[in-house]
């Protein structure tokens, strides 16, 4: 028997075995090939999370996609549609977090980014062309509020800041 054949051989897989296959959207994530009797085991929790996570980075993708399609007096006010480069820099950072905001565009030819937490605790990120703007009010005690400016080309660092959040 050849090396091939051996390889083959111990790769097979019983006809009586169902395997299931789940697919990935995201580029670069593997395939998950599981049989029916460890289905359960193999989708820990972290994966489930990863899952979830890529599921609201592309429900946000999406919303991002329909605001790139809104043309001038998408309000009824006479608002200018959102520059490409902005959508682009707003795509960007969507990609890096982990945790997804709530998108709007602006009448500014901006896209807003925002979260609320259970104690009020707000985070305002306006994505700009050449920078972010963040305001972060903890327990909207407006007092307390802290305004950032961050230069596009450092967008990476919202992520860390959004988790900072979080933490």
């Amino acid at each position: 028997m050849s090396r091939t054949q051996t390889v083959w051989q111990s790769a097979m897989i019983p006809m009586a075995l169902m395997i299931t296959v789940s697919l990935s959207t995201a580029p670069g994530r593997p395939l998950l090939v599981h049989t029916q009797s460890n289905v359960g085991d193999v989708m820990d929790k972290s994966q489930t999370t990863n899952d979830e996570n890529w599921v609201n980075k592309n429900k946000s993708l999406r919303i991002l996609s329909d605001i790139q399609g809104l043309k001038k007096n998408w309000d009824g006010y006479g608002a200018e549609s959102i520059p490409a480069d902005v959508i682009l820099l707003a795509r960007s950072i969507v990609v890096a977090l982990n945790h997804q905001p709530e998108i709007y565009p602006t009448k500014r030819r901006t896209v807003q980014m925002q979260y609320e937490l259970r104690d009020r605790s707000y985070l305002e990120l306006e994505i700009y062309a050449d920078k972010i703007e963040a305001l972060s009010v903890p327990q909207r005690k407006y007092e307390k509020a802290h305004e950032y400016t961050i230069s596009a080309n450092k967008y990476y660092e919202i992520s860390d800041m959004v988790d900072s959040f979080y933490s």
